[in-house]
């Protein structure tokens, strides 16, 4: 891995046939050098409660200015305009987290999107899926919380004002969710509980 996305080695061993014999040359690398070395330059964000941080080998880490509070694991999109989309999924909100919307890395500002009444912003441990085809830029958070909801919603980022819309509820209220995305483009949603330690609402 090249400090964020995976690249590919230019050499292998080589490998001696079974029973013997002379060894095989390793197929050529199909990526260069300087293709290789470009996986190092990409920009990556991280961060913890209330400051969010970007690196590159150019720089290094550099900390952004002070944000809202952000609750542990956020869950974050990159959107096809570069912006990055928290969904309002996340674990132990501390002391909350902020309202789902759009965070401009390069000038560290967030734009709150709408949401509906009766929108929960209780999300701790919710499941999130990019809905496909990607190109649509279509989002579904379901469940979440503790005790556990069932609600799910959709936004559409591509609309001129992306809001939540909400959708039909899981049969079950549930948090610690597994959400799998299946090839006929519907999601399977697994596991999860009710309520934290408690073993009958598995």
């Amino acid at each position: 891995v090249g400090r964020g996305r995976w690249c590919r080695l230019g050499k292998r061993r080589r490998r001696r046939p079974i029973g013997g014999g002379p060894r095989s040359a390793a197929p050529a690398s199909r990526f260069s050098a300087s293709r290789s070395a470009a996986c190092t330059t990409r920009p990556r964000a991280t961060g913890g409660p209330n400051r969010a941080e970007v690196y590159s080998s150019a720089g290094g880490w550099i900390q952004m200015p002070t944000q809202e509070e952000w609750p542990l694991f956020p869950h974050l999109f990159l959107t096809r305009d570069g912006r990055l989309f928290y969904d309002g999924g996340n674990m132990f909100p501390n002391p909350r987290a902020p309202q789902p919307g759009f965070l401009d890395i390069p000038t560290s500002t967030m734009t709150s999107v709408t949401l509906p009444e009766g929108f929960s912003q209780n999300r701790d441990h919710c499941g999130s899926v990019l809905l496909a085809p990607a190109q649509e830029q279509r989002f579904l958070i379901m469940g979440g919380g503790d005790p556990a909801i069932n609600s799910a919603h959709i936004i559409d980022l591509k609309a001129a004002e992306p809001a939540f819309e909400e959708v039909a509820p899981m049969i079950h209220a549930r948090f610690h969710i597994n959400a799998v995305l299946l090839p006929d483009r519907t999601v399977f949603v697994s596991g999860g509980n009710g309520q934290s330690e408690i073993a009958a609402t598995a």
